[in-house]
């Protein structure tokens, strides 16, 4: 990487040669004697080329047009150290202006493109006051004295030793006259102590101090099984979408302000790594670890909003997690290392996903499609379609093939899926102007909104706001959907189209998020990447994805994301894809499914105290309004967790009730230690 650590910022980008480009800073006191000073600075390159010769040239002045401070030469797409050395009196009091030139002497260089990155000058300074104020530090054993000048005010005069800032310690009885500030302190050892003296601290504006109640996080010790983590503007709504799922899904459901996450978890600052604090202390502190995380909240990487005419200042209520996963790009979000709390490898531990919403009428929105999709139907048939775009083959991949494997090793060997195609290389798709590839987007929103598609899957290339160069779906697509009553997941095996975390000037809210969170119509979820990827990579996702849905009958959203990156994990290969692959809804999405209708009635039997030589009836219905026969396993769990496993009726027929009466006469002898732990239970059963 061409970067140091988390600051991913550039002072500026440098594209013209033999020209100045100035940096300042303004430096106070400085000495005019002693030792010279030092300058030294970074600057990027990021262009190169495969000659001989040196690729770049560069000078530095300080101060001085004519007087070079350093000058080097160096090659590759690299990061260049500078530093030089200038006398005190050389050094202004002020203002002092950095000059850096990108001489044009290497003709093997094709356009310029640099980076400044950062300066700094170590000078000797004066031992005054600035602003009525001074932070110092000193190494030294037993006792000093320290002497500070250039006060205009000490009305208010407040000393601390800040060596540990989560403990100052306020420094008493000093001498003061003249402007002056002596002080005596003691180093108990040889240890860098550091000083904060402020002359006449101006007392806090009215308001800016308030009390804090934070949230009694010992309540919380019982645990919930969904979390839901938003900023404090849309509480209410993501209030009311975690009571929708605890009402749906019967799922033990928590919302969390943000700031309080930020407070309790990151001494107050704004940074996601908070989330991943918080989630840890929910797994070692709480009865009942979470199972699913849904992050409810637009956000993006300029969180300064930097050159806002530009890049635009959209809301910040869930900032990306930036992290260096992207092989070609290199910082992306990555929600998957937030939820990677337990143990050293790359797989998440729970079920995290994002709903980027810009408002509460967003997550209204989404929380009305959720109920339309969820609620209680008989089977339709467009719940059996699958839809599969394929851009057209070229070096980076034979996507219709890829597309086709799927298909031929899931959907085609069940009897509950089948295939619907639309391949650019069959329309001769290649010029996104052509009638070709007008027919291809035609053809896409016609499917989804008169055939409809369970899942609509994309092979091939794609960018923030398009799949495909030749642009066969985007946004601009997105206002002739008309599909409120078959809103499909999306599956994108590509790049970028789920890049959420941009600023809205550029480059924008990327597809995914756009069309999930589309009010009545558009997307139930998808699963999407937020940076690049490779077809091979891509595969066994998808490959994944379909063993998940139609082998295993794995229907929830979040386990079948979690099975496929399982697969990717354990093929060894493309561990980007397992930070980049991002869930857009909720993860405890139910995917509708032809096994969706099964339901078993009580799920829970008598809980009355029996003892050994009782006979306990258990009647269970079953009940299958799915469109296929599903089969089932019944079990008898005693009140010690015991389980009395047996398979009745090996399934039930579509459409079909059945009624299982079993009577079990219970004899049990159990033995304890003096502790009152199970040593063993030997049991008697007769199945009737």
């Amino acid at each position: 990487t061409l970067f140091l650590g988390e600051d991913t910022w550039y002072w500026e980008r440098i594209r013209n040669t033999d020209v100045f480009y100035a940096y300042t800073v303004t430096l106070s006191a400085p000495s005019v004697s002693g030792a010279d000073a030092i300058v030294r600075g970074d600057l990027v390159a990021a262009v190169y080329n495969s000659g001989p010769a040196d690729d770049h040239h560069s000078q530095i002045y300080l101060n001085s047009t004519t007087s070079i401070l350093d000058e080097d030469y160096w090659s590759g797409k690299s990061r260049l150290r500078f530093e030089g050395m200038v006398s005190p009196a050389e050094i202004l009091n002020g203002e002092n202006t950095l000059r850096v030139m990108m001489v044009n002497t290497i003709p093997e260089i094709y356009g310029p493109d640099y980076y400044f990155d950062w300066f700094e000058i170590e000078y000797n300074r004066l031992f005054q006051a600035e602003g009525n104020a001074i932070i110092f530090s000193h190494a030294a054993s037993g006792a000093q004295k320290y002497q500070v000048s250039g006060f205009s005010n000490i009305s208010g005069l407040s000393i601390l030793d800040i060596t540990n800032p989560l403990e100052p310690v306020r420094v008493l009885n000093p001498a003061v006259g003249g402007g002056q500030v002596t002080i005596s302190i003691t180093h108990d050892d040889p240890v860098t102590r550091t000083i904060a003296i402020d002359g006449s601290p101006p007392p806090p504006e009215s308001g800016s101090i308030s009390y804090y109640q934070p949230p009694d996080w010992v309540a919380m010790t019982p645990g919930a099984a969904h979390l839901f983590i938003t900023h404090n503007d849309l509480l209410a709504a993501t209030q009311s979408l975690a009571d929708y799922r605890t009402a749906q899904s019967g799922l033990s459901a928590a919302v969390f302000d943000i700031q309080d996450l930020y407070n309790e978890f990151n001494y107050g600052i704004f940074h996601p790594i908070a989330i991943k604090n918080f989630l840890l202390y929910a797994f070692e502190n709480w009865d009942i670890p979470p199972v699913y995380t849904l992050l409810v909240g637009d956000g993006h990487w300029n969180f300064h909003n930097d050159n806002s005419s530009y890049y635009g200042s959209g809301v910040q209520y869930i900032p990306p997690n930036l992290a260096w996963v992207d092989p070609w790009q290199g910082e992306v979000d990555t929600a998957n290392l937030l939820a990677n709390v337990v143990g050293d490898d790359p797989i998440a531990d729970l079920f995290i996903a994002r709903l980027p919403v810009e408002n509460s009428g967003q997550i209204d929105a989404y929380r009305a499609k959720l109920t339309t999709y969820e609620a209680e139907h008989s089977p339709e048939a467009w719940e059996n379609n699958h839809l599969f775009i394929a851009d057209n083959l070229d070096d980076a991949g034979d996507f219709a093939t890829l597309a086709d494997n799927v298909i031929s090793s899931y959907v085609i060997s069940s009897s509950v899926a089948a295939p619907l195609r639309i391949y650019q290389d069959d329309y001769g798709c290649t010029n996104s102007s052509s009638p070709e590839c007008a027919a291809v987007r035609h053809d896409i929103t016609n499917t989804i909104n008169i055939t409809g598609a369970l899942i609509v899957n994309y092979i091939g290339h794609a960018s923030v706001s398009r799949w495909a160069h030749e642009r066969v779906f985007t946004p601009a697509q997105f206002p002739d959907l008309d599909n409120a009553s078959q809103l499909p997941l999306i599956i994108s095996m590509d790049c970028l189209d789920g890049y959420w975390s941009g600023p809205p000037g550029y480059p924008g809210s990327s597809m995914i998020e756009e069309i999930v969170r589309m009010s009545n119509t558009g997307a139930i979820g998808a699963f999407s990447p937020t940076g690049l990827g490779v077809s091979s990579g891509h595969d066994i996702l998808h490959q994944g994805l379909y063993e998940a849905f139609l082998d295993e009958g794995i229907w929830n959203l979040g386990r079948a994301a979690q099975y496929a990156k399982l697969q990717l994990y354990a093929a060894g290969s493309h561990p980007d894809l397992l930070h980049t692959y991002t869930i857009f809804g909720d993860p405890a999405l139910e995917i509708r499914n032809p096994f969706r209708g099964f339901s078993a009635s009580p799920v829970v039997s008598d809980k009355s105290t029996l003892i050994p030589g009782d006979i306990v009836t258990h009647t269970v219905t079953l009940t299958n309004t799915g469109s296929v026969s599903d089969s089932y396993r019944l079990e008898i769990h005693s009140g010690w967790v015991v389980t009395l496993p047996y398979t009745t009726t090996p399934s039930v027929s579509a459409g079909s009730i059945l009624e299982i009466v079993k009577r079990l006469d219970m004899q049990a002898r159990a033995e304890f230690d003096r502790a009152g732990r199970l040593l063993q239970e030997i049991w008697g059963s007769e199945d009737r």
